[in-house]
């Protein structure tokens, strides 16, 4: 049972170092997470508010989710060695930041502030994280001179 759990663990470790299947997990979840989050914020609305509400948000978190995650790959592999992690973790998430607020203005959320404090807030330790955990990865797939 022990080697069948490690040849598991090192699959998934294995199609996770892959940047499509990385992200496409990471779209998924956000999706399910902060979709459910808006329609529990929204319990007291009718139906087809809540509904509104967690479909709009499923849509910006898997959206940002996927362009949020390309983009900081991209920035992480372009920016000097010694700041990649912070320009790459910072910028993503101001990005992330502006086009949320404004996306749930334009669609007229009622609840705006506790519909996306728990998505910023997590989304700025995301971005930070993902930015280290690409450091890490970068790390352990380099080549020893």
């Amino acid at each position: 049972m022990k080697a069948l759990l490690q040849t598991l663990q090192q699959k998934v470790t294995t199609w996770l170092q892959r940047p499509f299947i990385r992200i496409g997990v990471n779209v998924l979840g956000a999706m399910l997470l902060w979709g459910s989050w808006a329609a529990i914020v929204h319990h007291a609305h009718p139906l087809a508010i809540q509904l509104k509400a967690a479909l709009t948000q499923a849509a910006i978190s898997g959206s940002f989710t996927l362009v949020g995650a390309a983009f900081l790959e991209a920035v992480f592999a372009r920016a000097a060695h010694r700041w990649r992690v912070p320009v790459a973790g910072l910028s993503t998430f101001g990005f992330i930041f502006a086009s949320v607020l404004t996306i749930h203005h334009w669609a007229g959320t009622p609840n705006v502030l506790l519909t996306v404090a728990p998505t910023l807030t997590l989304s700025f330790f995301y971005c930070l994280g993902y930015a280290a955990s690409l450091a890490r990865l970068d790390t352990q797939n380099a080549v020893p001179n």
